[in-house]
C-alpha cells in the first residue's frame, strides 16, 4: 500500500537521508517523529506535508498520492547555473524581434556546425 508515510520513507531512502537527517531538515526533535510519520502512525498538518516535500525535494501532491512522479514539474534547483556571458546573452536575445531571434538561431545553429567540424 502506497501510503503517506510509505511515500515519505521511499524518497527519503532514495535521496540517501537518514530519518535523523529528514527530522532535522522538518523541525523535528527526533528520528523516532520520523518514523511514527512513516508509520503512519501520527497524522500531518499542512505545514508540515510542504516541509518534508521541501526536504525531500518533491511535492506535496506526490506525498499525498495525487501524483506518482516524485520530481516537481518545475525543478529549478536542479537546474544548471548559467554563466554571465550567457545570461548576459539571453538578455539580449529577448530584445530582439521574434524574426531576427530567428535568424540568430539559425546562425549560432550553423556556427556550430561548423565549430564541429574542425
Amino acid at each position: 500500500m502506497n501510503t503517506i508515510g510509505n511515500r515519505i520513507r521511499l524518497r527519503r531512502e532514495e535521496l540517501g537521508l537518514s530519518q535523523d537527517e529528514l527530522a532535522k531538515m522538518t523541525g523535528y526533535k527526533s528520528r523516532s517523529s520520523i518514523n511514527k510519520i512513516e508509520l503512519d502512525q501520527r497524522n500531518l498538518r499542512q505545514s508540515k506535508i510542504k516541509a518534508i516535500a521541501d526536504a525531500l525535494k518533491t511535492t506535496p501532491a506526490y506525498l499525498m498520492g495525487w501524483e506518482d512522479d516524485p520530481k516537481p514539474a518545475d525543478n529549478k534547483k536542479d537546474a544548471p547555473a548559467l554563466s554571465e556571458s550567457v545570461v548576459q546573452l539571453a538578455k539580449v536575445i529577448e530584445q530582439l524581434s521574434p524574426e531576427n531571434q530567428k535568424t540568430l538561431a539559425a546562425v549560432a545553429k550553423g556556427l556550430l556546425r561548423d565549430q564541429s567540424e574542425n
